[in-house]
C-alpha cells in the first residue's frame, strides 16, 4: 500500500558539486527565490506574470524520475481558489533548477519502502517589487513563501485521536446516529461499526499542494455479516483547515433509499 507524504526539499545550489538532498519546501523555497532574484531579467522575458505555481508529478512506481513539470501564472500577488491563471512557459535554466532541486523526492520515505511522494505543488514570485518582501518573510518565519500567500492548515499527525459522529445513516431503513472516540493506527483507522452490519474504515493521505499541507481521507463502507462482506461505497474527501472530514452520500435527496452523513474530527 503506497502512502503519499507531505513534501519537505532542501538542496544547495544546483551548480555545487557536492549536494545534500532532503525534501523541504519551506527551506528550499528560499534558495529558489534567491535564484529568481539573481536571474530576474532572463526569467521575465519568458514569464510576464507575478506569481508562478509549479506542479511536479513523479513516476507512479516511486522511482527517482520526474514524469512532468507544469507551471501556472497569476497576475495578482494575493491569490485564492478563484484567481485566474494561465499555463506558462518559463526560462529553461529556471525549469532545470527546479527539476534538480526535487529530483530525489520520490524515495525519501525511509520508514516504508513501499511508499513514496507522488507530487509537489508550490508557489513562488517572479515580481521584481515583491521579491525582497518574499525573501525577507521566508528568512523571518522559515515557513516558506507559501505561508506568505496562503494560510497554513492544521496537520493530522500519525496516531491522532479523532471523534466520529454519524449525523444520518439511512440504507433501506433509518439507523439512529451515534458518536465514538478512537485513535488512528499510524494514518489508518480501525474497522468501525457505524450501524448494525455496516462498517467503515479509512486512511489519511497527506501531500503538498500549493506548497502547503494538503490532506485527504480515503474511506470504504461495507455491509458485512457472518459469512459475507460487500463493499457498498468508497470515496475520497478533503480534510479541511479545522481537521474536519465529512463523509456523505445522497444527502441532497431526502427521499433517497440510501443516504448518509458522517463527520470525523481530528485532534
Amino acid at each position: 500500500m503506497k502512502i503519499i507524504f507531505k513534501l519537505l526539499v532542501c538542496i544547495v545550489s544546483m551548480f555545487a558539486y557536492s549536494q545534500e538532498y532532503t525534501c523541504d519546501v519551506d527551506s528550499n523555497i528560499l534558495d529558489l527565490h534567491e535564484f529568481v532574484n539573481l536571474n530576474l531579467d532572463s526569467i521575465q522575458k519568458y514569464s510576464k506574470v507575478k506569481i508562478i505555481k509549479a506542479t511536479i508529478e513523479f513516476d507512479a512506481e516511486g522511482g527517482n524520475t520526474i514524469d512532468s513539470v507544469s507551471y501556472l501564472g497569476f497576475s495578482d500577488l494575493k491569490i485564492n481558489e478563484s484567481s485566474l491563471s494561465l499555463e506558462v512557459k518559463i526560462w529553461r535554466k529556471l525549469d532545470l533548477y527546479i527539476r534538480q532541486q526535487y529530483r530525489f523526492c520520490p524515495n525519501l520515505n525511509m520508514d516504508n519502502e513501499d511508499s513514496h511522494i507522488s507530487n509537489i505543488e508550490f508557489y513562488f514570485t517572479v515580481d521584481k517589487s515583491e521579491l525582497p518582501n518574499a525573501i525577507a518573510s521566508i528568512k523571518k518565519n522559515y515557513k516558506g513563501t507559501n505561508e506568505y500567500y496562503r494560510n497554513e492548515i492544521k496537520e493530522v499527525f500519525k496516531d491522532s485521536r479523532y471523534k466520529l459522529k454519524v449525523k444520518e445513516f439511512f440504507i433501506n431503513r433509518d439507523n439512529k446516529g451515534f458518536s465514538l472516540d478512537s485513535q488512528l493506527d499510524f494514518y489508518n483507522s480501525k474497522v468501525l461499526e457505524i450501524a448494525p452490519n455496516y462498517f467503515v474504515l479509512f486512511k489519511i493521505i497527506i501531500t503538498s499542494e500549493d506548497g502547503i499541507l494538503s490532506q485527504y481521507l480515503d474511506y470504504k463502507l461495507y455491509k458485512a455479516g457472518a459469512n459475507f462482506s460487500n463493499l457498498i461505497y468508497k470515496d475520497s474527501v478533503s480534510v479541511n483547515e479545522s481537521n474536519l472530514a465529512i463523509l456523505e452520500y445522497g444527502m441532497r435527496n431526502k427521499n433517497a433509499k440510501e443516504r448518509f452523513q458522517i463527520e470525523i474530527n481530528f485532534e
